[in-house]
């Protein structure tokens, strides 16, 4: 494939504001029928890739993107709301003198309706650095340029839908699109299905030569593996007065079919876990609102001496007005 130093980074937060064929609790749950909302937005996204190895004297390898701050806009309108967002300027992401420099094209969608939640991504990221040197390489110091993987590539393919149980008096568009405003406070069961393909490989080993590593293991340069899973889990929005905070974490166990290269693995196909987390605090009243939240999703595969994890964040912070549609709208015609 071609480098993607040219690619521009778009990421979509797409939240479709169905009307259920429930209608919530009006106690528990206020909905903004004749509003929109306009919101700035800041987020920052990564893709982190884990080493780990059950050796004595191994130290856990880290390798980080480099330029993985975004902003963009929000709009919520007749019951649909999106986010478009892209990659700030290099000159105000860290220098990739010392950094490196990450290619990366990273779409995501969150969908909320009242019953049903989705989300989806779809994420390239080529070009690391290498977290905590000292760990591995004795003669480097602080100031001195992070050691840079050009050579190590990340594909992720996700899918999750889940289901909230409690629907009617808990509100995930409350936390996490603003769409609603809950109430107060209420919890929900959730159960979701989550499918993931993930693809890590560079041209030379992932441990870096000053790493102690068993012989066996050196050459481990490539890994792709799918994963299905069923996760149960249990959310939950706490409010005090017009300030709401949302945890919401689930896990369960997956099926996981793996290509390990070289095949120093015991089979191919293993029972693993997955989990999926999202935290969000936040002030939202009829007119203004302002938040934070970060959305998370860890898979790895066991190795048998070795385990590979990667974990995709999304973190946003956002403020927000809101207007009637047909005070504005009247007008202009």
């Amino acid at each position: 494939m071609k480098s993607l130093n040219n690619l521009f980074f778009l990421t979509f937060f797409i939240g479709v504001g169905l009307s259920a064929m429930a209608q919530p609790d009006s106690l528990y749950v206020k909905k903004y029928k004749d509003k929109f909302y306009l919101k700035p937005i800041f987020s920052v996204r990564s893709a982190e890739v884990d080493l780990k190895g059950d050796f004595d004297g191994f130290e856990k390898v880290k390798y980080i993107p480099n330029g993985n701050s975004y902003y963009g806009l929000g709009v919520y309108l007749y019951g649909l709301s999106f986010e478009v967002s892209t990659k700030f300027p290099s000159s105000w992401q860290r220098p990739t003198e010392k950094y490196g420099n990450t290619n990366s094209f990273d779409l995501q969608a969150n969908i909320y309706t009242q019953k049903i939640g989705i989300d989806f991504a779809f994420q390239l990221y080529q070009g690391f650095y290498l977290d905590k040197p000292k760990r591995h390489i004795d003669t480097w110091q602080e100031g001195d340029a992070y050691p840079q993987r050009s050579d190590l590539r990340y594909e992720n393919l996700l899918f999750n839908v889940f289901y909230v149980f409690n629907h009617k008096r808990f509100s995930f568009r409350s936390a996490y699109n603003q769409s609603e405003e809950q109430l107060k406070s209420a919890g929900s069961p959730i159960v979701s299905f989550t499918f993931a393909d993930v693809k890590v490989n560079a041209n030379q080993s992932f441990f870096p030569n000053e790493t102690f590593i068993p012989a066996f293991a050196k050459g481990f340069n490539y890994a792709d593996y799918i994963t299905y899973a069923v996760l149960g889990g249990y959310g939950y929005n706490f409010l005090y007065k017009h300030f709401y905070a949302n945890i919401t974490l689930s896990f369960g166990p997956g099926i996981q079919n793996r290509e390990i290269r070289p095949n120093f693995i015991s089979n191919n196909r293993i029972v693993t876990g997955v989990s999926n987390f999202r935290v969000a605090l936040g002030y939202n009243t009829d007119f203004f609102f302002a938040g934070i939240s970060s959305v998370n999703q860890f898979t790895s595969t066991d190795l048998g001496p070795v385990d590979l994890a990667v974990g995709t964040s999304n973190l946003k912070i956002f403020l927000g007005f809101r207007f009637k549609e047909k005070e504005i709208f009247n007008k202009n015609r």
